[in-house]
């Protein structure tokens, strides 16, 4: 866990979002490591799919980024309905669904018999094991060609794709992105982890707001 912290978040990491304070790397590694460790004695464990299926915006970051170190992670659009819920629980089967009470999804993990995951709780349940190899992160294709492909990444995989992103734009810690980008899609994660693992700062916004588009550049100064 701490190794997969270090490459994603340095010390010279910074997470800024509107309306909220500034946090450094040391407070976000902090943030992630409880989290993570809330999760483990929740009972979540290597090989375990923890799903997470939250708004854009910080937690859903710390989130993902907490259960992308224990777990099997899949991302889940926190828009979708319930039968579009009900179909990725159950063939990924997940351990876990972290998500809003009340929502579509908590609703479709209830009638699969999916815990939710709550910290200070332990899971309900027994763990259901899929054998995902070395897979870190799951997620799944669109589906333009027919039913959704599901694409299972390992460490390997995602740290390279991380170093060709911080490569392909030249990231430095002197960057600042301005993130709008879904968080549950592989490209909104990805540009997120760049910026951090290059150093340097991440505004995170709930996405693209038409009347706040300009204060946030004007607040903010993002280099991309």
């Amino acid at each position: 866990m701490t190794a997969l912290l270090d490459a994603l978040v340095p010390e010279s990491a910074e997470l800024l979002s509107p309306k909220r304070r500034l946090r450094n790397g040391r407070e976000l590694r902090h943030d992630i490591e409880a989290l993570a460790q809330d999760m483990l004695r929740a009972g979540i464990a290597r090989g375990d799919v923890l799903a997470v299926a939250l708004p854009d915006g910080p937690e859903m970051l710390l989130a993902s980024s907490a259960a992308l170190s224990i777990a099997a992670f899949a991302p889940l659009n926190p828009a979708f309905c319930e039968a579009e819920f009900e179909f990725y629980l159950s063939s990924l089967g997940v351990r876990a669904l972290l998500a809003e009470p009340g929502s579509s999804a908590a609703a479709a993990a209830a009638r699969l018999g999916i815990p939710l995951f709550q910290r200070g709780a332990t899971l309900a349940g027994t763990a259901t094991k899929h054998t995902y190899t070395d897979a870190v992160l799951l997620l799944h294709t669109s589906a333009t060609t027919g039913k959704p492909k599901l694409v299972p990444l390992s460490a390997a995989h995602l740290s390279a794709m991380l170093d060709n992103t911080c490569r392909a734009l030249e990231l430095s810690a002197d960057d600042r992105f301005l993130s709008m980008m879904p968080l549950f899609h592989l490209q909104g994660l990805l540009s997120c982890w760049a910026q951090w693992r290059a150093g340097g700062s991440l505004v995170l916004t709930a996405g693209f707001d038409a009347r706040e588009f300009l204060s946030w550049l004007e607040e903010y100064h993002p280099t991309w």
